[in-house]
């Protein structure tokens, strides 16, 4: 007699609890909705008495038992929450220029990438010799007329801002301006200034341990000082051009 009347007790109260709230997360729970607030749903479980809070926040949307729906929110899509969480981009790279000892350049590059890695700023130090002599000879060197070459060693500094364009998955154009400061001990010391605007391609993923960088430079030298004899006029301006090879450890 006594589970007669526990089904009978709980059996109505089951049956009326045809409302249901919508989890962000993809989960739905029946309830017996008692009203809509401006920031809150209140409702009850079973056949409790107590009423029950909840912030909009936490809902998609609740449909009662007539199947009148009320959307607040938007579905937190799982594999979308994993993805962000295991986006962790390699933002740094330490490069070298093999290619520039041969215009008497050795070069160190640190580049930063910003911006979801769309933008590089790119930070490159170089210490600047005169190669003839050391690397290789010239034959214009055993003329007793030829010019003395350049002793020693000076730097060469600047900054590049790369705006890349993610088009394809291993190789990556960009563009943006190039500008140098220092002197430059192929062409005898002289000292100056260059800016350039830069276009190139990036070979291999940034995320990966190695990549590569060649590009092409255009723009003008602006000539300050020139320590030794040369047939260059100081305080002049110049049409300059580059080309420049680099290689990456992402990190």
């Amino acid at each position: 007699m006594r589970l007669i009347l526990a089904i009978c007790f709980f059996l109505p109260a089951y049956f009326c609890a045809q409302d249901k709230l919508f989890f962000s997360n993809g989960t739905v729970k029946q309830v017996t909705l008692i009203s809509i607030a401006k920031e809150n749903v209140f409702y009850k479980t079973g056949d409790t008495a107590n009423v029950k809070r909840i912030n909009k926040s936490e809902l998609l949307m609740v449909e009662n038992s007539e199947g009148v729906r009320f959307i607040f929110g938007e579905l937190k899509n799982e594999n979308t929450v994993t993805q962000n969480k295991n986006t962790n981009y390699k933002k740094n790279a330490i490069g070298v220029q093999p290619l520039g000892l041969l215009a008497g350049r050795g070069t160190l590059v640190f580049e930063r990438l910003i911006n979801d890695q769309k933008i590089g700023l790119v930070f490159p130090f170089s210490i600047t010799f005169d190669p003839f002599g050391s690397l290789y000879r010239s034959g214009l060197d055993t003329n007793n007329n030829s010019p003395r070459r350049a002793r020693g060693v000076n730097f060469l500094t600047g900054l590049d801002v790369n705006f890349y364009f993610r088009n394809k998955a291993n190789y990556t154009f960009f563009i943006g301006p190039r500008f140098r400061y220092g002197s430059d001990m192929l062409l005898r010391g002289i000292k100056g200034y260059t800016f350039q605007t830069q276009t190139g391609w990036r070979f291999g993923n940034p995320n990966n341990l190695f990549c590569q960088h060649l590009s092409l430079g255009f723009g003008f030298v602006k000539v300050l000082t020139i320590p030794n004899s040369s047939i260059i006029a100081p305080k002049k301006f110049f049409a300059w051009y580059s080309v420049n090879y680099r290689i990456n450890i992402n990190y």
